[in-house]
C-alpha cells in the first residue's frame, strides 16, 4: 500500500513537472499561453451554433464580433469579422487568438502566441479580456494593434467590449471590435495639425499688423524675414501632414538623391531652433559628426531627423541640451537625437504606435511617423535606446546606397 501510494505521488509529481516543463517552453511573459485542443474548440462551436437564435443575435451586431473560450481562443465570430478577414467560413481561425487573427506583429514572438510578451501587456484587447475574466462583468477600453499581413503594415485603433458568458457551466467572452482608427485620425489632425496651423497664422497676421504702421525701413525688412520664416514652417507643417496621410495610403512618392549628412542636419537643427518648442532649450550638433554622402530621400529624412528633434526637445525641461549626429561604419549610415530624460517601461512598451503619445489624448503622431516614413520609405531601421546614464536616444540606420 505504502508503495501504491509513492508510486502515485511520484507519478503526479512527474505530470506536474511536465506541465511546467510545457509551459516554460510555450513561453510567457505575460498572459497564460495555454490552449484548448482544436477538438474541444470544434466541440464549443458545435454546442453555440446549436444555441437558439445566438447566430443571428451575433450576426446582427454592427460591429466585428467573436465569442472566445477562457484560454482567449475564438470558438465563434460574427459575419462582420469573418468578411474583414476575407473569409468564407470560421474554420482557419478557430482556436486562434485575436492579435494572431488579426496580424499582431507581436503575436508570434513566443510560441505561446497571442498575449504572451512583454508588450501585450499594455495591449488594451488582451487585459480587456483579462480584466473581464478577473471582475466577471463587462468591460470596454480601447485598443491599438499594429497589424502586418502579405508584407503590409496597417495600424488600427479599436473599442474593445468584452461581455462574460456562461453556457452549459462553461465561461465564454463575447468580444466585440468597434473601428474607431478613422476618428483617432481626425482627432490627431485637430490637436496637432490645425492647432499647429492656427499658430503659425496667427503669429504671420501679426507680423503683417505690425507692417501696416511701421514707417522705419530696416524694421519693415526685419518683419518681412520673420513673415518668410514663419511661411516655410507652415508650407512644412502642410508638407508634412500631406505626406503621412500619403504614405498611410501607401502612395507616397520617393525621390532618392546623393546628399551630405552634415548639411541635412543643420538644415533640420536649424528649423527646428526657430519652433516655439525649443524656447529656453538648446540643440547642439555632436562635435564627433562627420561629414559624408549617402542616398537617400532628401525631404523625408528632414522631416524625420526634425521629428526625432521635436520629441527629444517635447521631453526636455528648460535650460536641457538635445544633441544631434551622424556616423557612418562601412556601408550603414546612422543619424541619431539624443536627449537627457529616460523613458518609463510602459511608454518603451508603446512608443512607435499610432495614436500613443506621453503629452495627452489624440496626439502620438511623432515617433508613429519616423517609424513609418524610416523604415517604409528611407529603406532604413529606426529603434531607441533609453538607460538612466544614456538618456534616450532615437536612431535611424540608412544604406549608404539604395539598390
Amino acid at each position: 500500500m505504502i508503495l501504491f501510494c509513492s508510486l502515485i505521488i511520484c507519478i503526479v509529481l512527474l505530470a506536474r513537472l511536465i506541465h511546467n516543463i510545457y509551459k516554460k517552453d510555450m513561453g510567457s511573459k505575460y498572459a497564460s499561453p495555454e490552449r484548448d485542443p482544436i477538438e474541444l474548440i470544434k466541440k464549443d462551436y458545435d454546442f453555440i451554433s446549436k444555441i437558439e437564435y445566438i447566430e443571428k443575435l451575433i450576426n446582427s451586431l454592427p460591429y466585428l464580433g467573436a465569442i472566445l473560450n477562457d484560454k482567449r481562443q475564438v470558438v465563434f465570430a460574427n459575419s462582420g469579422l469573418l468578411e474583414m478577414l476575407n473569409l468564407s467560413d470560421i474554420g482557419s481561425i478557430l482556436g486562434q487568438r485575436v492579435g494572431e487573427i488579426l496580424g499582431c506583429v507581436y503575436a508570434d514572438t513566443l510560441t505561446g502566441g497571442c498575449g504572451t510578451i512583454k508588450n501585450c501587456s499594455v495591449c488594451g484587447a488582451v487585459n480587456c479580456v483579462l480584466e473581464a475574466q478577473k471582475r466577471k462583468r463587462k468591460v470596454v477600453t480601447e485598443c491599438r494593434i499594429t497589424s502586418e499581413k502579405n508584407g503590409k503594415q496597417r495600424n488600427y485603433d479599436f473599442k474593445v467590449i468584452t461581455v462574460p458568458l456562461e453556457w452549459n457551466k462553461k465561461e465564454f467572452y463575447m468580444f466585440s471590435l468597434v473601428d474607431i482608427s478613422d476618428e483617432k485620425r481626425y482627432k490627431s489632425l485637430e490637436k496637432i495639425f490645425f492647432h499647429d496651423v492656427m499658430n503659425k497664422v496667427g503669429s504671420m497676421n501679426g507680423f503683417i499688423d505690425l507692417l501696416k504702421i511701421e514707417k522705419d525701413p530696416e524694421s519693415i525688412m526685419q518683419y518681412i524675414n520673420f513673415i518668410d520664416i514663419i511661411n516655410t514652417d507652415l508650407i512644412e507643417v502642410i508638407q508634412g501632414q500631406r505626406d503621412l496621410l500619403s504614405a498611410e495610403n501607401s502612395e507616397l512618392q520617393t525621390f532618392f538623391e546623393d546628399i551630405d549628412s552634415l548639411n541635412i542636419i543643420n538644415t533640420a537643427k536649424n528649423q527646428l531652433s526657430r519652433h516655439e518648442v525649443a524656447r529656453d532649450k538648446e540643440i547642439l550638433v555632436d562635435s564627433n559628426c562627420k561629414s559624408f554622402t549617402l542616398e537617400t530621400d532628401k525631404l523625408l529624412l528632414k522631416r524625420v531627423l526634425m521629428n526625432m528633434l521635436k520629441n527629444a526637445l517635447e521631453a526636455s525641461s528648460i535650460g536641457e541640451k538635445v544633441i544631434i549626429g551622424c556616423d557612418k561604419e562601412k556601408a550603414n549610415c546612422r543619424f541619431w537625437v539624443n536627449n537627457s530624460s529616460v523613458m518609463s517601461e510602459n511608454v518603451k512598451l508603446q512608443v512607435f504606435q499610432r495614436s500613443f503619445s506621453t503629452k495627452g489624448k489624440n496626439r502620438g503622431l511623432g515617433t508613429y511617423s519616423i517609424k513609418l516614413l524610416g523604415e517604409r520609405y528611407l529603406k532604413g531601421k529606426v529603434g531607441f535606446i533609453s538607460l538612466p546614464q544614456e538618456g534616450t536616444t532615437f536612431y535611424i540606420n540608412l544604406p549608404e546606397f539604395v539598390c
